[in-house]
């Protein structure tokens, strides 16, 4: 198969990356360029892997064998090259997990194809994207900051998952057709490790903790989908628990506490026994330890992290201090986090998988290498988050520090890109989310390596022998774990893995049944359930269990540790079971008693909603449907629009799942379709600025005119036909916004008195339909909340540029309607302030409004550039190009053969016809018509006017038509044997004569008197400088005398092998001279024996001439032979010839 960029690659792969709408819709004015031509998109000004860190160009290397080379990079949560990662302190290529593959060819191409193969079978074909159409970075670049994409050569294409996998081959094609390999044992591919991240709330004598923080909870596609970019995993899961308020605890002393009392002791993030004993203990770890099988254990938290699974606690509970929440802490198969957004979720899980604070800072060193490893740098990665398609950049979101930040007090790490961006710093460094669409820190590519090294690649899954599976990395497989190390012991086989459950906590003491206390039965969307074992009720020690009551009234009894000394009971049932009711019992002897209090569990309770899985099959399909169903009313709302507008935020969405919205309404699908087609039609409009930017600089009409009837065909100007809006002044406590260009960066500022108002485009301002706030002078700037607002350039990305005007003058952020644009009176300036129904200074008055959706699409380097055009004063100032040619050619001197027929011909960078006039020799002007007829010296003029009335210089030339063609004259000199040719032009004069000899059809020039024989002709003809050809004269050479030739043999017997002397007689002939060509053939044979030339002398007489000749008798052998001999005649006397036969014995 061959797929294009943008469509769905294959299994569990979002179709979110790569296709725009210009490559699904065509509409309005024929475009001038292709819409799919991503050559003429607009590329950032920089790329990151195309320099070093200091600054030099990256040479790039050959990752290939045969004709094609070029280097081969890999893209999932770091950017890669296909093998020796380790040795980068980079992760490695993960298996199953969909990458963008990006090939920089060491020759510039046209274009290329991948073909992947794995194991000797083709997967497929695919295109790759030209590096114009490169993914896009995450960060807009700040004003005065140049754009950036992760590279300016690379050539991409996404990789569906289910080929990432051991044995991938990949062959690339120029547009030369030349190839080169990939081979699969140059291709690193690690395995495709699993993580289940699992979540809950839980209040300790107190109420849970509630918080829109708490992310992976309540809202696990779309934050699941965001971490799982961040991390080198194959497939994420992230389930819930209910939540679960406990008005009695345990803790590891055996002390037990009651609401409405509280713990003995304080509490505070990292402190309280609850915290320790109850969230951290029972509840993460007993959690743990029920997926692994383990029913009871110490109250200590060891458990032996059997596969990857982390537990998630947003937990607080009631001190003697009050309630406290707890977070900030992670390890250990758990996380206990006030948010489980932001670093703090990266650092703590980052805890979680064995990273320590700063990784890799190394203090024996200073400067730059001490903390390189912990901060990200020229060669620590970019990611690719693939459901937005957009490259994750690995800069700071911070203001530019030319020296460098410091690393929390460990040092400033002073390296920059470009002198115009720090790098970010990782999860475990003090580090913080550094994009615009990702709420978590992206980590280095050393601390990603190590998070890669620490996962475990087993895997539940009761399908195998020992219920888990493991990778085979040689044949790029799953086998069963035992069968990949027999040392493997899990401490149970699951039965099911991933169901929902019932998980039962609680802490016992079989030695004191007042240190017992059976906690609610947690309920959780996602868990595994074992056969474990049960009682046997006959041993003479003491034997507890936990006693749970099904729906039909059977018993599941599951053994549990009954030495002596508090414990705690980690036991998973499925909900599919329906459990009621369940205690803890211990039997000594033959006696049976209840340890504790017993529980009912409910069996009322309304579904949950199923775990969301992330990668390999599923893709990122459980963010698709949230991410529709919330774009479904939104659409639907803009049915009536005439321009329909999403918010950056929105737009992002519709953007991801362009090529899937299956899941629309029907009426917000429609929408939809229009939004898109209005952004392919912008991406037309940009693709013709870029294609024809040289021209459009220069001013050519013909370009502007073009592309002003673009704009307007697809409905992108004004009502009045203006580009761009008149703009309106804003007027603040009757003083005016104005737009202070003077400054490094364009500024917003307000003039201090009503006075120093004026009637200029920096005092005028629009928003579009977005709620952007534009200057008229540079509507390709728009303002960005901040205090003061920034002037920035136009990002429909950017949700800090979107406003939304009130009819009483307010500016609020759309994304907070309680933040106002506020006048700073002591500056000022404008700047955000808490929202004042009644305050003068919040109120702006007015923007005029476009709904033109250029102004929303546009980039701002697009808007720019139409700026900077000025089509809404568009002339045509320049005049028709004029030529005349005629019907015959000239020599550029006004010389043609005549008469002649003289054409204008007109044009004009409008591309409009010509109105164009002809004068003849310096008469009237009159309109042309038809070609104008020269006979004798004529002095043409020319003259057009264009459709804009512009009128050319007249074009003169004078024509002088000769009609006389030359003669040429012929003299044969018979002494010489040569004939002389002369020609005459009375008008032109002759530029050059002529000849050709006999049947020669090729005529050549003449250069000197031509030699020639008895009966040869000779054609001949001059030509002047007119270009008049002489009809063609013909000289027949006749000879004065003729002759005969006859061949005598020198003897009468030839014996094979002896040679034969021939004697050659030319009679006739008065001063004989020439010569003979003999030429002795065998008759019957192939070919001539012999061929000699000899010469002929003075005869016997004066009328005679003799020739001899000798036939080596190595030609001869027996046989019969002919000689044939030619004399060749000169001028005077004519050709002749002569045979003889012979015979050899």
């Amino acid at each position: 198969m061959t797929v294009a960029l943008g469509a769905s690659l294959g299994t569990g792969l979002a179709s979110s990356y790569g296709a725009t709408g210009a490559d699904r819709v065509t509409a309005g004015a024929a475009p001038a360029v292709a819409t799919g031509d991503e050559r003429y998109d607009t590329p950032a000004q920089l790329g990151f892997h195309d320099t070093t860190a200091t600054g030099s160009v990256r040479a790039l290397r050959n990752d290939l064998t045969g004709a094609l080379a070029g280097q081969v990079e890999f893209v999932q949560s770091h950017s890669v090259n296909p093998s020796g990662n380790a040795a980068r302190e980079m992760p490695t290529v993960v298996a199953r997990r969909a990458a963008l593959l990006l090939f920089s060819p060491l020759a510039a191409t046209d274009g290329v194809t991948v073909v992947a193969r794995r194991n000797g079978l083709i997967l497929g074909t695919l295109r790759m994207a030209h590096p114009n159409a490169l993914p896009q970075g995450d960060l807009p670049a700040p004003n005065g900051r140049k754009t950036v994409q992760y590279s300016l050569r690379a050539w991409s294409v996404a990789l569906p998952q289910n080929w990432v996998l051991p044995g991938l081959e990949l062959s690339f094609t120029n547009s030369s057709g030349s190839v080169g390999t990939l081979a699969a044992s140059g291709l690193e591919i690690a395995a495709p490790t699993e993580l289940v991240i699992n979540n809950i709330r839980l209040g300790m004598l107190t109420d849970a903790p509630v918080s829109n923080g708490h992310g992976m909870l309540l809202r696990p596609a779309e934050t699941g989908t965001d971490y799982f970019q961040t991390i080198p995993v194959s497939k994420l899961t992230i389930a819930k628990y209910d939540t679960v308020r406990l008005d009695k605890v345990i803790v590891a002393s055996g002390k037990v506490y009651e609401t409405p009392g509280t713990s003995d002791g304080t509490g505070g993030v990292y402190d309280g026994d609850m915290r320790e004993n109850v969230a951290k203990a029972q509840v993460a770890t007993g959690i743990n330890l029920a997926n692994f099988g383990i029913p009871s254990a110490l109250m200590n938290q060891r458990q032996p992290g059997t596969f990857n699974e982390r537990i998630i606690h947003h937990a607080a509970g009631n001190y003697t201090n009050g309630v406290q929440g707890h977070g900030l802490s992670g390890g250990n198969g758990m996380a206990t986090l006030y948010d489980s957004v932001g670093n703090e979720l990266s650092h703590e899980l980052g805890h979680s998988y064995g990273l320590g604070h700063y990784p890799g800072m190394d203090s024996s060193k200073t400067g730059d290498a001490k903390v390189i490893n912990a901060v990200h740098h020229s060669e620590s990665g970019w990611g690719w988050i693939a459901y937005r398609n957009r490259m994750r950049s690995n800069f700071m979101l911070k203001d530019f520090k030319p020296e460098g930040y410091n690393i929390d007090g460990n040092g400033v790490f002073s390296q920059t890109f470009a002198g115009q961006y720090n790098y970010g710093t990782d999860a475990m460094s003090g580090g913080w989310g550094s994009s615009k669409m990702s709420q978590y820190t992206h980590h280095t590519g050393y601390s990603a390596k190590r998070i890669q090294a620490g996962l475990r690649t087993v895997v539940p899954d009761p399908s195998y022998p020992s219920g888990y599976r493991d990778w085979d990395a040689t044949k790029g497989v799953y086998v069963d774990a035992k069968v990949k190390d027999p040392t493997f012991n899990p401490p149970a086989k699951p039965v099911k893995a991933g169901i929902p459950v019932f998980t039962f906590l609680g802490g016992y003491n079989p030695a004191n049944t007042a240190q017992t206390v059976l906690y609610p039965a947690f309920r959780s969307n996602y868990g595994n359930t074992f056969n474990l074992p049960a009682p046997t009720k006959t041993s003479g020690t003491r034997e507890c269990w936990l006693d749970i009551t099904l729906n039909g009234g059977q018993h599941r009894e599951v053994l549990l540790d009954s030495t002596d000394g508090v414990k705690q009971l980690n036991v998973n049932v499925a909900q599919s079971d329906r459990p009621t009711n369940a205690s803890i019992q211990c039997r000594n002897t033959s006696l049976t008693t209840q340890l504790g209090n017993a529980i009912v569990v409910p069996t009322n309770l309304p579904a949950m909603d199923p775990a969301v899985v992330i990668g390999q099959d599923a893709g990122f399909e459980a963010l698709r449907k949230v991410e529709l169903a919330q774009l479904t009313p939104v659409l639907e709302g803009l049915a009536g629009a005439s321009t329909p507008v999403l918010s950056a935020t929105d737009m992002l969405k519709l953007m991801s799942w362009q090529d899937n919205l299956g899941a629309l309404s029907a009426t917000a699908r429609t929408v939809a379709n229009r939004v898109l087609d209005q952004r392919a039609r912008v991406t037309t409009v940009n693709r013709y600025l870029n294609r024809y930017a040289t021209a459009l600089a220069a001013g050519n009409y013909a370009r502007k005119r073009d592309l002003k009837r673009l704009l307007k065909d697809n409905g992108f100007v004004e009502p009045s036909g203006t580009v761009f809006p008149a703009g309106g002044k804003v007027l603040v406590e009757s003083k005016c916004l104005h737009l202070d260009k003077a400054t490094t960066t364009p500024e917003a500022w307000v003039t201090p008195t009503p006075a120093g108002c004026a009637d200029t485009a920096a005092f005028r301002w629009f928003v579009d339909a977005r709620g952007a706030l534009h200057s008229q002078v540079r509507p390709d700037q728009c303002m960005a909340a901040g205090s003061p607002v920034a002037m920035a350039s136009c990002d429909a990305s950017s949700s800090e540029q979107e406003w939304v005007l009130k009819d009483d003058g307010h500016v609020v952020r759309r994304s907070d309607p309680n933040s106002a644009m506020d006048l700073y009176r002591a500056t000022n300036r404008p700047g955000m302030y808490g929202y004042v129904a009644t305050g003068s200074n919040q109120m702006w008055k007015t923007f005029p409004v476009s709904t033109n959706p250029l102004l929303v699409l546009m980039d701002a380097a697009g808007l720019r550039t139409l700026a900077a055009l000025d089509l809404d004063h568009l002339a045509d100032v320049k005049a028709p190009a004029l030529t005349l040619s005629t019907q015959q050619s000239s020599n550029g001197g006004g010389l043609c053969p005549g008469p002649l027929s003289v054409t204008p011909r007109a044009t004009d960078d409008s591309g409009d016809p010509v109105k164009t006039e002809i004068r003849v020799n310096n008469g009237k002007w009159t309109p042309y018509s038809t070609p104008a007829r020269v006979v004798g010296t004529t002095a043409v003029a020319v003259r057009g006017t264009d459709s804009s009335g512009n009128v050319s210089a007249p074009v003169t030339r004078t024509f002088r038509p000769d009609n006389t063609p030359p003669l040429t004259k012929a003299v044969l000199n018979r002494t010489t044997h040569r004939v002389t040719l002369t020609a005459t032009d009375a008008q032109s004069g002759v530029v050059r004569i002529q000849q050709r000899l006999g049947r020669s059809r090729t005529w050549t020039r003449y250069s000197a008197p031509i030699r020639v024989s008895a009966t040869d002709t000779v054609h001949y003809r001059a030509i002047d400088a007119a270009g008049l050809v002489e009809v063609a004269q013909t000289l027949k050479v006749s000879a004065s005398r003729r002759t005969s030739t006859t061949v005598v043999r020198a003897r009468t017997c030839v014996q094979a092998g002896e040679r034969l002397g021939l004697h050659i007689d030319v009679r006739g002939v008065r001063a004989v001279s020439g010569k003979v060509k003999i030429r002795v053939e065998r008759i019957g044979g192939s070919g001539s024996v012999f061929v000699t030339t000899s010469t002929v002398t003075r005869g016997s007489n004066a009328s005679s001439g003799t020739a001899v000749a000798v036939v080596p008798g190595s030609r001869l052998r027996a046989g019969t032979y002919r000689v044939k001999v030619v004399y060749s005649g000169n001028a005077r006397v004519n050709r002749s010839s002569g045979s003889l036969r012979f015979t050899v014995r």
